[in-house]
Order: structure tokens, then C-alpha cells, then sequence
């Protein structure tokens, strides 16, 4: 398999769905769909750990609705606040993904890392 001519964001997608390619102990599909709760097999040599993927992999039924529901907050003219030392209340300063991740308690900046060290990976394995 070889990696196409992609852009960044296009890439992230390219190695998300190899990962997902690999068949899973727990259904024998591919891709699995999560549903049991299986850790996917025959992860070839040499491919990066990923626990912090993993993760977002396996709290995306839960955080899709919610984010979902952050974003309709936003079309409609509301937003999530916080309160200062005063009372007072303000808009939060962070992104759907941010707000998610805190919720999560997920790292971005490992997820990032990760993807990476993945879309090295899919590099070295295609030359």
C-alpha cells in the first residue's frame, strides 16, 4: 500500500484508517467497530504506541454527543462560561476539542505526538 498525495489533515485521516484496518481479535472485522471492547490484533512491528489515540478512540461514542451538543450551543448564540473570582461570567476561550479533551482528560499535545510518530510509521512502511 502506498501513502497518497495528501495534506496534513489527509494524512492524519490516511493513518487513522490504517490503523483501523487491522482486524479485530474480538469481532474478525475490519475495521472494527468498538463494540467489542477488544484491543485490535496483530499490531505489526514496530508500530508506535498509541494509548493516548487509543483513548480518544474509545471515548468517541460518549463525546460525540456532547460535542454535538457544544456546537449547537454556538449556532444558536449561546456558549459555555466560566466565573472569574467575582462572580462575574465570561465565554471560555477553548475550542469543541479542547472543552472535550479537559472533560476526557486527554493530552493534546501527546495525541499530536502520536499521530505523528503513526504518519512516520506509514512513511517508513511505504519507502
Amino acid at each position: 500500500m502506498s501513502t497518497p498525495d495528501l495534506g496534513t489533515d489527509d494524512l492524519r485521516d490516511y493513518a487513522e484508517e490504517d490503523y483501523n484496518r487491522k482486524l479485530c481479535p474480538g469481532c474478525a472485522s475490519s475495521p472494527c467497530d468498538g463494540a467489542c471492547n477488544s484491543p485490535v490484533a496483530d499490531t505489526p512491528a514496530g508500530y508506535p504506541e498509541t494509548p493516548t489515540l487509543d483513548k480518544m478512540r474509545d471515548a468517541k461514542e460518549r463525546s460525540q454527543p456532547v460535542g454535538e451538543f457544544i456546537d449547537w450551543l454556538s449556532t444558536g448564540g449561546m456558549c459555555i462560561a466560566e466565573r472569574d473570582d467575582y462572580g462575574d461570567h465570561y465565554p471560555v476561550n477553548r475550542s469543541i476539542e479542547g472543552l472535550l479533551a479537559q472533560w476526557l482528560d486527554i493530552d493534546l499535545n501527546a495525541a499530536e505526538r502520536e499521530r505523528v510518530a503513526v504518519l512516520a510509521w506509514v512513511r517508513a512502511q511505504n519507502g
